[in-house]
């Protein structure tokens, strides 16, 4: 399997890649031990008028976008093919089922994971925001996901065969403040640089739509953004003194995860695919082993 076939998603924001990380300033969200509500958001006023607001102007979009991706299909390769798109629709953003999701801020999930032999080391500290989006009968079709614009400053240009000079990026970005807060770009003209720079000064510290459409399973974006079901499928585990809970987005390998330990050992994951023909022998919502998903991830990479 190759990451190109990975289940396709619809992008909104053409300058996503300098939405890379998402600071925790003006969320509430809980942050006890083993509190299964502990991935929910909890806006002040000032967040939700701002998110609110890039909504509501980009409200047409996410219809047209919802829509036109619900009318899409996979074929037996996992490579979407596009129908004819149908008439846009109304739709709303539920924001007080906000949620979070990590990335991972490793290059190499399996070759890490091996060596360090700790999945919770390699998930970054930022997060995105996700919402839930919903028809007209208030059932969940899709989601967005919005990010906090980082400032010129994060952006790092090179040569794509530079590695040289990838190598000494990476290394500056590792000694301020980590690599997942910088954005390497390879190969932009100077017109694309030009553009990036403008646009990351313009809105540094906003919030951006980032993603828009079924980025996320549907199955997911029902669980995660619904505390009583995520505090269910966490009970029906059977394993005690459930701690470190985290949604996890492993994108590159097809899959979002719901992370915790057992007590501050143990790691688990429960998987939900993006697409059912990936990882014949993984079942979504299923509970398996660190260790074992990395197996799983490592028979098809």
């Amino acid at each position: 399997m190759t990451k190109n076939k990975i289940f396709t998603i619809i992008v909104l924001c053409v300058i996503m890649t300098i939405c890379i990380t998402l600071a925790t300033q003006g969320t509430e969200a809980a942050k006890k031990e083993g509190d299964f509500n502990l991935l929910q958001v909890k806006m002040n006023d000032n967040l939700k008028n701002e998110i609110s607001s890039e909504i509501a102007k980009n409200l047409g979009s996410i219809s047209e976008a919802v829509y036109g991706y619900s009318y899409r299909t996979i074929d037996e390769n996992g490579d979407a093919i596009i129908n004819d798109k149908p008439p846009t629709q109304s739709v709303k953003v539920d924001y007080e089922k906000t949620f979070m999701i990590y990335g991972i801020k490793s290059e190499d999930l399996i070759a890490d994971y091996n060596k360090k032999q700790n999945f919770g080391k390699l998930i970054s500290q930022d997060y995105s925001l996700n919402m839930p989006v919903l028809a007209s009968d208030n059932s969940i079709i899709s989601a967005v996901e919005m990010r906090k614009i980082k400032g010129p400053e994060r952006l790092l240009f090179v040569e794509a065969n530079d590695q040289k000079a990838k190598n000494e990026m990476k290394k500056y970005a590792s000694e301020n403040g980590g690599v997942e807060n910088f954005v390497l770009v390879e190969d932009a003209d100077k017109q694309t640089k030009d553009d990036m720079l403008k646009y990351a000064t313009k809105n540094k510290d906003k919030y951006k739509i980032s993603i828009i459409g079924q980025y996320l399973p549907l199955e997911a974006i029902e669980i995660f953004s619904d505390e009583t079901k995520l505090s269910n499928l966490l009970d029906s585990t059977g394993i005690s003194d459930i701690q470190n809970v985290k949604l996890v987005s492993l994108y590159d390998y097809g899959m979002e995860i719901v992370y915790f330990t057992k007590g501050n050992q143990e790691e688990y994951a429960i998987p939900f695919k993006y697409n059912p023909n990936f990882y014949k022998s993984m079942q979504n919502g299923k509970t398996y082993t660190i260790q074992e998903l990395i197996d799983m991830i490592s028979q098809e990479f």
